[in-house]
């Protein structure tokens, strides 16, 4: 037993360092995909977990988001009554996968109880489509000056797992009734795409750069910043790309440490109560450049 735990320490020590050392600075291949992961981020609460592959056009995100209904109200707001729907019925049931069922099967749960977490279940469904649907909207619109793409992508658990099973790179987001502010956990139920895509980009490693009093050390960016207002940068109108170099750079080269460094030290303060000393170049926005 004990040669058999020492075995599985060496073999993942040995994957541990190898999946350390993959993390170098270098511009990817077309068609090259990496796991992004920063467990200890120095720059959002929520660690950066995402899959980067590089296109000829530019660049693609996947992303996996859970999603968990941690109000029963965004039920009741959504489908009303549940007193309309009684079990058994078969259209229910018919859309419920094998774990579910047996949830169901072994929880000693009220006809109302059932009924509520089988809407919850269908609930998170609507809002993976929803993202999805967001995700299309901006589709080959987030850009940088040269005109390089990044488009967003919603993929499952199981893709994630498929394509990394070493790192768990998912994003659990609460879903809570408006007038819930959304951020990185939660989201409203009545989030708009922009706010989607805003905080989608926090799971990339952007911070927020926009004034709040409760975050009174945090440096600021133009308006036209996606992290600033995003309704304002994503209106298209306003101007062909959404993301400042600095920000486009430390997604798609997420390793380079040194090209970064002026975003990562500006970033710093961006959720702090105490303020953090800064470099001078933090206060007049080049750390964007």
């Amino acid at each position: 037993m004990k040669i058999l735990s020492i075995v599985v320490y060496f073999i993942f020590n040995c994957k541990t360092q190898a999946q350390f050392f993959n993390q170098e600075c270098r511009e990817l291949e077309a068609g090259e995909r990496i796991s992004v992961y920063d467990l200890y981020s120095q720059l959002m609460p929520l660690p950066r977990k995402y899959f980067l592959e590089k296109t000829q056009t530019g660049y693609e995100i996947y992303l996996n988001i859970e999603f968990s209904v941690a109000d029963d109200q965004v039920i009741y707001r959504h489908f009303g009554d549940l007193n309309h729907y009684l079990l058994p019925n078969e259209s229910l049931v018919e859309s419920l996968n094998e774990y579910q069922r047996l949830y169901l099967q072994y929880r000693q749960l009220s006809k109302k109880e059932q009924i509520l977490q089988i809407k919850k279940w269908e609930m998170e469904k609507i809002f993976i489509e929803k993202t999805k649907v967001c995700f299309e909207k901006y589709r080959d619109y987030i850009t940088n000056e040269e005109g390089s793409v990044i488009n967003l992508n919603l993929i499952s658990k199981e893709q994630a797992m498929d394509w990394d099973d070493f790192k768990v790179l998912s994003h659990n987001v609460s879903l809570y009734p408006k007038p819930y502010r959304s951020n990185t956990r939660g989201w409203s139920d009545k989030i708009s795409c922009e706010t989607i895509i805003h905080e989608s980009f926090h799971y990339l490693g952007l911070v927020d750069e926009y004034k709040d009093e409760g975050f009174h050390c945090r440096h600021h960016a133009p308006d036209d910043s996606l992290m600033a207002y995003q309704k304002v940068s994503l209106k298209k109108e306003i101007k062909p790309f959404v993301l400042y170099p600095a920000q486009f750079r430390l997604i798609t080269r997420p390793y380079c440490d040194l090209e970064n460094e002026k975003y990562i030290q500006c970033s710093k303060n961006s959720y702090a109560k105490m303020c953090i000393k800064t470099p001078s170049y933090c206060e007049d926005q080049s750390f964007l450049e």
